[in-house]
C-alpha cells in the first residue's frame, strides 16, 4: 500500500512538472436601470438594461489548458435574455461557444498552429479597438480572425515581425461531409501581419474574409459587402503615456458601393487625469460621410474614478440628423461598479427630436 501511494505521488509530481495548471476565469457584463424615462412619456422604468443589445445581461466563463507543447482554451457565454424566453434546458442561443480551439507550438517562439473555433477575443492579434475605459471604439473588429478552421502564426522571437494565415471554413454538414470545394475554400483565405520597432512604431494590415451572405460564419455585425476587407494600421509608439495610433479599412469591393472607414485613437494619461478621444470617419460612394466621435476624460482617486463621457454619430453629414449622448459617472474600482446619468438626444432631421434619460448601474465581473 505504501508502494502504491509513493508511486501515485511520484507521478503527481511529474505531471506537475511536465504540464502547466489549468487557468480558469469568469467575466460577465450587465447593467440594472435604476431610473429612466424617454421624452412623451410620464412612465419611470426600471429592470435590466440593454447590454449587449438584445442579449440583456452577460455571463461568461474561461478556461486555458497549456504546456511547452500545446494549449486549449474555451470561452462561453451565457445570454441572459434568450434564456428568459426559454423552457425547459436552455438552447445553443442561450449557451454560446465563442472560443474553442487548441494551439500547437511546433516551433516555440516561431510557429504555431491553431486548430478550432475563434471569435471574440480568440485571436485578436490584428484588432484594435481603442482604450476608452466605458465607451471604447473599434473600426467593424477589423483584423479579427473568427470561424472554424485553421490559422497559422509566425511569430519569430525578438524579431517584430508576425504573421497569420487563415484557412476558414464552416463544420461538415449533416451528411459528415465537408462544406467548400478548394475554390470556395481559396475564397475564404485571411491573411495579416504586422512589423514593431520598440519605441517608436508599429505597422499592421491585411485581408479578412468574413464570409459570403448566407455563410454561417459572415459578419453579423457589418453589411453583406462589409465582409471582405482590406486593413492598415499606423500605431505611434515614442511618446511616453501618449497612445496614438490611426486604421483604415476598404470594403465593398464585390459590389457596385465601394466604402472606407478612418479611425483615429489619442489618449494621454497624467497621473490622476486621462484623456480619451476617438473619431471615425466613414466615406461611401458616391457622397456619402458619416462621423462619430467619442471624448471621456477620467480622474482618479483612489478607490473611486469619476468620468465623463461624450458621444456623438452622424450617420450622414450632408442630411439632418444626429445623435448624442453624454453621460457622468463614478466608478468603485475594488469592484467594477459604475453609477451614471445618461442624457441621450436624437435630431431626426425633418422629423423631429426625441430624448431620453437613464440612472444605470453598471457591473463588470472579472477573475482570472
Amino acid at each position: 500500500m505504501k508502494k502504491a501511494v509513493l508511486l501515485i505521488a511520484a507521478l503527481l509530481m511529474v505531471g506537475s512538472l511536465a504540464f502547466a495548471a489549468p487557468g480558469f476565469g469568469i467575466w460577465g457584463r450587465t447593467e440594472f436601470q435604476l431610473a429612466g424615462g424617454m421624452e412623451g412619456d410620464d412612465t419611470i422604468y426600471q429592470g435590466w438594461g440593454p447590454t449587449w443589445s438584445s442579449i440583456g445581461p452577460r455571463m461568461g466563463i474561461h478556461t486555458t489548458y497549456s504546456n511547452d507543447k500545446m494549449e486549449f482554451k474555451t470561452t462561453f457565454y451565457f445570454n441572459g435574455a434568450i434564456w428568459q424566453a426559454q423552457t425547459g434546458w436552455p438552447s445553443d442561443a442561450f449557451v454560446e461557444i465563442v472560443n474553442m480551439y487548441g494551439t500547437l507550438k511546433f516551433v516555440p517562439d516561431l510557429f504555431s498552429m491553431i486548430v478550432g473555433k475563434v471569435d471574440g477575443d480568440g485571436f485578436d492579434t490584428y484588432r484594435k479597438n481603442t482604450a476608452h475605459p466605458t465607451a471604447d471604439m473599434h473600426n467593424a473588429n477589423v483584423g479579427r480572425m473568427r470561424g472554424w478552421g485553421l490559422i497559422f502564426v509566425i511569430a519569430p522571437a525578438d524579431t517584430g515581425f508576425d504573421a497569420a494565415l487563415q484557412l476558414r471554413t464552416p463544420p461538415p454538414d449533416n451528411n459528415g461531409r465537408y462544406a467548400y470545394d478548394i475554390e470556395e475554400q481559396v475564397k475564404n483565405i485571411s491573411l495579416a501581419a504586422s512589423y514593431k520597432v520598440e519605441d517608436l512604431i508599429k505597422i499592421s494590415a491585411g485581408y479578412v474574409n468574413y464570409g459570403d451572405a448566407g455563410d454561417a460564419y459572415a459578419s453579423v455585425a457589418t453589411p453583406d459587402n462589409a465582409n471582405k476587407n482590406i486593413f492598415a494600421r499606423v500605431e505611434l509608439l515614442m511618446v511616453p503615456d501618449l497612445t496614438l495610433w490611426v486604421d483604415a479599412r476598404f470594403f465593398g469591393f464585390e459590389t457596385d458601393v465601394f466604402n472606407m472607414e478612418y479611425l483615429l485613437y489619442a489618449g494621454y494619461k497624467m497621473d490622476a487625469l486621462a484623456l480619451y478621444l476617438g473619431v471615425g470617419l466613414g466615406v461611401a460612394d458616391p457622397d456619402i460621410l458619416g462621423l462619430r466621435a467619442t471624448l471621456e476624460v477620467t480622474y482618479n482617486l483612489g478607490f473611486l474614478t469619476l468620468g465623463a463621457v461624450l458621444v456623438y454619430v452622424d450617420g450622414n453629414l450632408d442630411v439632418d440628423g444626429m445623435d448624442m449622448s453624454i453621460r457622468v459617472y463614478g466608478l468603485l474600482n475594488d469592484f467594477a461598479v459604475r453609477l451614471a446619468f445618461e442624457y441621450n438626444m436624437i435630431d431626426m432631421g425633418g422629423a423631429g427630436e426625441t430624448s431620453s434619460w437613464s440612472i444605470p448601474l453598471y457591473f463588470t465581473f472579472s477573475i482570472w
